[in-house]
């Protein structure tokens, strides 16, 4: 009678030990962004770019950082261009904060546009 007790609790013990790790190796691992957070930043600075432009089209953004401030919270950013009204290039800075536990923009920006000069030929 008291081995198949003394089995019973060997066995609790090594099931609750093999618990309690799994569940400490899942906390202690990062939270990564998802892999969709650059498609819906772009999506959201688009749409953003657009209420504000109607005129603008041939939208395109290069992403050229990225940071995490927080253990909740990521961030991209990087240049785009565009062409605006009288089809004049334009170029700006953008950035995107990204809620990687609610998988929802927190604040999306995308600067001020500059107008692009044409080179000047040298003689």
């Amino acid at each position: 009678m008291t081995r198949s007790i003394s089995r019973t609790l060997a066995l609790l013990i090594v099931a609750l030990a093999v618990g309690s790790f799994a569940a400490f190796a899942h906390a202690q691992k990062k939270e990564k962004p998802p892999k969709d957070m650059l498609a819906k930043c772009e999506k959201h600075l688009k749409d953003k770019i657009h209420a504000g432009h109607p005129e603008a089209h041939k939208i395109e953004l290069t992403k050229t950082r990225e940071w995490q401030p927080s253990t909740t919270q990521s961030g991209i950013g990087g240049t785009g261009s565009m062409v605006g009204a009288e089809n004049k290039p334009r170029t700006f800075e953008w950035t995107c904060v990204y809620d990687t536990k609610t998988q929802k923009i927190v604040d999306v920006d995308h600067g001020k546009f500059k107008v692009e000069k044409p080179e000047k030929k040298k003689k």
